[in-house]
């Protein structure tokens, strides 16, 4: 099965969308699971929250701006980007991308850390890719890897749906 096009445009259809999945049930057409794919997306919005390790001056300016200048104007992000290890998903206590049964305390996490994005009116550190990422541009980067990740996600047909 193929992975589906999503177009969230803020973060409370992020938001609902992953309310959604978890209520309605998915089939994952990737690698991880729903509450997999919440823990890396809450690993990484931490990282803009809370400040984190920065690439290099040179990547910053070169490959990051570029990277995040690419995504903002076509509001996805290429399948297949490596990611650190420390944004992995560790459920299961293995450090490996295992499915299994979703846990719902990942999953809230994601959306206490979405709503905080949403809500947020302080002062963002310095973003760990490129300089000069302002909250609307966190915010909307928030939004294209959520619809990402979550495009991996299929949603179960409900049981009324005519087959």
């Amino acid at each position: 099965m193929p992975r589906r096009s999503l177009n969230l445009a803020t973060l409370d259809e992020s938001i609902a969308e992953i309310e959604r999945l978890q209520r309605e049930g998915y089939v994952a057409t990737g690698k991880w699971t729903l509450s997999q794919i919440c823990e890396h997306l809450t690993a990484t919005m931490r990282m803009g929250l809370d400040g984190g390790q920065r690439m290099p001056w040179l990547l910053r300016k070169t490959m990051g701006a570029w990277m995040i200048r690419s995504w903002l104007k076509k509001r996805s992000m290429r399948a297949g980007l490596p990611t650190l290890d420390r944004l992995r998903p560790k459920i299961n206590g293995d450090g490996e991308a295992t499915k299994a049964a979703d846990d719902p305390g990942a999953i809230a996490a994601c959306l206490a850390t979405l709503r905080e994005v949403r809500d947020f009116s302080g002062e963002l550190p310095p973003h760990s890719m490129c300089d000069g990422v302002d909250l609307p541009r966190y915010q909307d980067l928030c939004v294209i890897h959520a619809q990402h990740h979550l495009g991996y996600l299929a949603p179960r047909e409900s049981e009324a749906t005519p087959r």
